[in-house]
């Protein structure tokens, strides 16, 4: 049973779902049967393989993640981050791929790929560039899903973004027809999503937009440098643009 934790090289380690990364070491928590086993090493740049070939790859001492999967075949990887930042990914699935490039920070990410009654095959979250956000929720939970964010995006506290509905059915009560049908949640580079936003599923920011406290976003938008708000969220400002301080 201890051949688990074995080190096979210096960037594998094998049989983990669980992994929680430190301030000066990275220490991974295995649990099987019901026996718990703890490993430590100090390069936190290093891919971690398990048996059911699920890759972690995690940059940055920085980024703290507590990492649960069901499945098999899915990739994580989450870059460097400038600040301390806390990712909460679960997966119930297979071939599901989620990847931050380079962060500013994240305060806290929770990722649910997956549920108890869905389990997802093909979903993908991505982020680009120096992401800067505070606490959001991602609830990916149809198959083939996708949620892509653009370079240099501000998000506030709160955040929820859905790309689906299950384990839930949405469907015309005449025909039987599946109403729950969407790619997923995409979103342009340079957005800043206030506090308490919520995307739903067919969504789409372009670049350049600024989304108002509190707001409900239930459908896709074109046109650049505008602000929009509300629930149902709509234009209330255009040529409007923001940068960081």
């Amino acid at each position: 049973m201890n051949t688990c934790v074995k080190r096979i090289k210096l960037s594998e380690f094998n049989f983990f779902n669980f992994i929680s990364v430190k301030r000066e070491f990275a220490r991974l928590k295995i649990s099987i049967l019901g026996i718990k086993f703890n490993f430590r090493m100090n390069d936190y740049s290093k891919n971690c393989v398990d048996e059911n070939n699920n890759i972690i790859f995690i940059a940055s001492e920085n980024v703290k993640v507590h990492i649960i999967i069901n499945g098999k075949n899915n990739n994580i990887f989450i870059g460097n981050a400038q600040v301390k930042s806390n990712f909460d990914i679960t997966i119930n699935g297979e071939n599901n791929n989620i990847k931050f490039e380079d962060l500013v920070g994240f305060g806290n990410a929770q990722i649910m790929v997956g549920n108890q009654s869905s389990y997802v095959k093909n979903a993908e979250l991505k982020a680009g560039k120096n992401l800067s956000a505070g606490y959001v929720i991602f609830y990916i939970y149809n198959p083939d899903n996708k949620c892509y964010i653009g370079d240099n995006c501000m998000f506030s506290s709160n955040i929820k973004i859905r790309t689906g509905e299950l384990p839930h059915k949405i469907y015309n009560n005449l025909t039987g027809e599946n109403l729950d049908c969407s790619e997923g949640v995409f979103i342009g580079s340079n957005v800043w999503l206030g506090e308490d936003v919520y995307l739903t599923k067919r969504v789409t920011l372009p670049n350049n937009t600024i989304v108002g406290a509190k707001s409900v976003v239930t459908r896709s938008f074109e046109q650049e440098y505008t602000v929009i708000a509300g629930n149902p969220a709509k234009v209330v400002k255009y040529n409007t643009a923001w940068k960081p301080i």
